[in-house]
């Protein structure tokens, strides 16, 4: 996995263009998750007009990631998860209920019954990246129903 941390910031530095910046830190962000030891079930996720980055599984929980991917001069000024606002949140809490309605056989078999929503930033500059994961941003426990 660190060889494709390593090629993934390669990629960065040499080729990548504008408007590529928030896939090439989801991609930085799912290795991240994986790491951690989650599993990811999905990457752009879509249900309507709601977008998940990432939906992985933690410890029978449903992960929604929110990736937000800044230069690293905006850290201290205005840092990523101060974009994910209280609107966004209940989008993502929507779109999490979405996904485990549509999936739900998937989610019994694994155990899913909470959901979690977590922001993670993914800061660059041309010579190193840093993550700060905030988890557990918005909790709800028991979700799946009966039905």
């Amino acid at each position: 996995m660190r060889t494709e941390l390593y090629a993934l910031k390669t990629e960065f530095l040499t080729r990548l263009g504008y408007g590529q910046t928030g896939r090439w830190g989801e991609r930085i962000a799912t290795l991240h998750i994986q790491r951690t030891g989650a599993f990811v079930l999905s990457r752009n996720w879509l249900a309507g007009k709601l977008e998940a980055d990432i939906i992985a599984i933690e410890k029978r929980t449903l992960v929604v990631v929110e990736v937000k991917t800044r230069n690293e001069s905006f850290m201290h000024t205005y840092p990523a998860r101060h974009a994910v606002t209280t609107e966004k949140t209940a989008r993502l809490s929507a779109l999490a209920r979405a996904f485990m309605r549509q999936n739900s056989p998937l989610c019994r078999r694994l155990g899913v019954k909470n959901y979690r929503l977590d922001t993670l930033e993914v800061y660059y500059r041309r010579t190193y990246l840093k993550r700060h994961h905030a988890q557990s941003v918005w909790w709800h426990k028991s979700y799946v129903s009966s039905t």
